[in-house]
């Protein structure tokens, strides 16, 4: 009798935005990217604007088809003045009311998930990452155009995934009983298709939650209102080595974690000098 709704609601989300942009999502576009940061991480966001980020962001010159934004809470550390002129140069964040911390991922999920059915959607896909992410954005929507799944998440996929009670991921048998997870997604990168994005979010109100948002969204709630999981070869999962820029113009990785700024930069400016011809004797 676990996955299922209960019957009131438990996991109200009195949460609101203090920060959102200008523009959401105009008519066109196909994808959109929702990359979880933490507010002082400047330097990881701006990174991503000016690599693999550029595809979804229109100051940048990108094309019609991607949405980029930045999902943030709130840190007493850093002045929400310096966020809000960030927001106001690049109009891609979102910032919800609550603490920026590791046990409150899956409330930043749950805000990615509401803005996204609220505001985009008409969109059909929604990919989800993190700021230490690498995405190849022209490889991921070549897949989604051709493969064009419905009710899906795609993505990394962990199946029979024990649960740990104990340590920095330690759950209570009074939260979750059992002793492995559903099949969930590795949460550096996933796309959620669209038509199933508002029934997480408002089902989530009658699912006690967990603070891992992988295990909680694309486990718990997907298995709850019937979601299709596709493998896809090529996602990160967080155990793997530092991409390589060749990783990439091969197309063996769709994404790539553990990634630096700096890094980023590198990767963005050999991709654009590199050749198949040249990786096929890396």
């Amino acid at each position: 009798m676990y996955y299922r709704r209960q019957a009131t609601i438990v996991n109200p989300f009195p949460y609101v935005l203090v920060t959102s942009p200008r523009t959401a999502c105009p008519d066109g576009i196909i994808l959109v990217i929702v990359v979880h940061s933490h507010p002082s991480y400047r330097d990881r966001r701006d990174a991503i604007r000016h690599t693999w980020g550029r595809y979804g962001n229109r100051q940048q010159g990108a094309p019609p088809s991607t949405r980029l934004v930045f999902a943030l809470g709130i840190d007493a550390k850093v002045r929400s003045d310096a966020v809000r002129a960030e927001s106001v140069v690049y109009d891609d964040i979102i910032q919800g009311d609550f603490f920026d911390a590791y046990e409150n991922m899956t409330l930043k999920s749950l805000f990615g998930l509401k803005w996204v059915s609220e505001q985009c959607a008409r969109v059909p896909y929604m990919l989800k990452s993190d700021d230490d992410t690498f995405i190849s954005i022209p490889h991921l929507i070549e897949i989604l155009q051709r493969k064009r799944p419905t009710r899906s998440i795609l993505g990394p996929c962990n199946s029979r995934s024990a649960v740990h009670r104990e340590g920095k991921w330690a759950i209570s048998k009074e939260l979750f009983p059992f002793n492995q997870y559903p099949v969930y997604m590795s949460g550096s990168g996933y796309v959620i298709t669209v038509d199933i994005v508002r029934e997480l979010y408002e089902t989530s109100a009658y699912v006690t939650p967990l603070f891992i948002d992988d295990v909680y969204v694309t486990g718990i709630l997907a298995k709850i209102i019937g979601v299709k999981h596709v493998v896809r070869k090529g996602f990160a999962f967080w155990s793997d080595r530092k991409p390589r820029a060749c990783d990439f113009v091969t197309r063996r990785k769709i994404s790539g974690t553990k990634v630096t700024p700096n890094l980023m930069y590198i990767l963005w400016k050999e991709m654009r000098n590199l050749t198949l011809e040249i990786c096929r004797h890396y």
